[in-house]
This record gives structure tokens, C-alpha cells and sequence, in this order.
């Protein structure tokens, strides 16, 4: 092991004085998950390598991935490990880059199989702790999406363009729904992809793709037959293309 310096990072000449010519594998920490101190592998790898060309470098980068360019030419890496659960992925995802396959690789990748694991489990301390697992979850969405900018299809054509902040999809519910509690902006196209209807509404739920509910504030304006109306509660039927209202 190499002791960090005074300011958290790894210098390239503590790892070159551990480096010979019997030294298989360098493995350093891109991004330290306690401190947020930065190595710079580029400068460590490519003076190993000019030690040493056999031997393979190695980056951890949980902590890098998806927040700096980890390209391993410009690392000079020959393998970089990532994991899911950094970038809200199911747990127990992960991944590692293989540059080449060499003689000696057999023998790293036999104690990778071993020592990885505990390394990327390592790397989420921060984590809050697992709770179980929902299995009866008709109360709770499949999804939710946060700034979203959707084009919808219909029959191969594009007929709806939905904008909102929050989108919470319900697969399990009778029936079946689609929620946006904080506001919707939906615009309908014809069949040359032009404008014929805008909705507004502060929340809104559209239950088996059919049948929308808007509630507070809701405007609607359809050029294609002229309706124009506001109103705080509106029911629209998409296939029948009904409107009804109770306020």
C-alpha cells in the first residue's frame, strides 16, 4: 500500500518506488469517495509503464464514473472498474474495462474475481441502509421521471407532446395510470404534425391511456373544432375525444 500525501492524492513517485520488474498489477483510486481527492492516474500509469511496460494498471472509478471523462487511452489504463449503484442503478450492478488480454492477465483476473466485489461494495459507505423489499406495490410507481419533454405516438404517427416536471407511472393500479402532480402542458398534432389542441392543468392523471383527469387551473384550446374553455376539473376521453366537466 502507498500512503496518500498531505493533500489526500497519490504521487507518481511513491507508486515508482514500489514498482520493479517483478510487479504485475498497479491499481490506484481515480476519485477517493471519503475525501473527493482526484488522482491523477494519467501521470501515475504512463510513468509505470515507462518503468515497467509489462505491468497492468488498474483505476478504480466508482467514484469517477459519469462525473469526469474516464477514457482509457487518455488514462493509460488497462482495466477500469465502475459500479451502478453510483448512478442510481440496481444493486449488485457493475462493470469492468479490459484493454488487451495478456499472459499474465490469468492470474489478475483470478484475484480481480475475488477482490473487486469488496471493493465496489466498499466504495458506497454513504449509502443509506437497504430496506425490504416491496413486493405488494400497487400503491407505488414503476417509475418517476422529473423534467420531462415526451413526444407520444399514436397509430406510427406522432400525436402528443407532454411537458412536465414529475412523471409517476402506475403498471400495478386497476386501472392502470399515469400521474403528474405538479402540472402538465400537453399539445395534440395532426397528421402533418401540427398544432391542433393545448391543455394545461396544476395536476393531472390519464388512467389506461385513455381517459385523462385534469384538475386546478386547466385550459384548453382546440383549433382543429374551436372549443376553447377553462374550468377547475375536466374529463377528456382520448378515443371518443368526449370532454366533460363538473365545475
Amino acid at each position: 500500500y502507498i500512503m496518500p500525501r498531505e493533500d489526500g492524492t497519490i504521487h507518481k513517485e511513491d507508486v515508482l518506488e514500489k514498482v520493479d520488474e517483478n510487479t504485475i498489477l498497479v491499481s490506484v483510486m481515480c476519485v477517493n469517495n471519503e475525501t473527493g481527492a482526484i488522482m491523477n492516474v494519467t501521470d501515475i500509469f504512463s510513468a509505470v509503464k515507462a518503468k515497467n511496460s509489462d505491468v497492468i494498471c488498474h483505476t478504480d472509478a466508482v467514484q469517477a464514473f459519469g462525473k469526469i471523462s474516464l477514457s482509457a487511452s487518455r488514462l493509460h489504463a488497462d482495466l477500469i472498474s465502475v459500479s451502478g449503484h453510483k448512478i442510481h442503478a440496481p444493486k449488485g450492478v457493475a462493470a469492468t474495462f479490459f484493454r488487451a488480454v495478456r499472459g499474465a492477465w490469468l492470474a489478475v483476473l483470478i484475484g480481480l474475481t475475488a477482490v473487486l466485489p469488496g471493493v465496489l461494495a466498499g466504495c458506497g459507505s454513504e449509502a443509506p441502509p437497504m430496506g425490504d423489499a416491496v413486493r405488494n406495490r400497487d400503491s407505488l410507481p414503476v417509475m418517476i421521471s422529473y423534467g420531462v419533454s415526451k413526444l407520444i405516438s399514436d397509430s406510427g404517427f406522432i400525436k402528443y407532446k407532454v411537458i412536465t416536471e414529475e412523471w409517476q407511472v402506475y403498471d400495478k393500479t386497476k386501472p392502470e395510470r399515469w400521474e403528474f402532480p405538479t402540472g402538465i402542458f400537453l399539445e395534440r398534432y395532426d397528421r402533418k404534425f401540427k398544432v391542433n389542441m393545448y391543455i394545461t392543468a396544476d395536476t393531472a392523471y390519464f388512467y389506461d391511456q385513455r381517459l385523462w383527469e385534469l384538475r386546478g387551473h386547466v385550459e384548453l384550446i382546440d383549433t382543429e373544432d374551436g372549443t376553447q374553455l377553462t374550468t377547475e376539473e375536466l374529463f377528456w376521453d382520448v378515443q371518443s375525444g368526449e370532454l366533460k366537466t363538473d365545475v
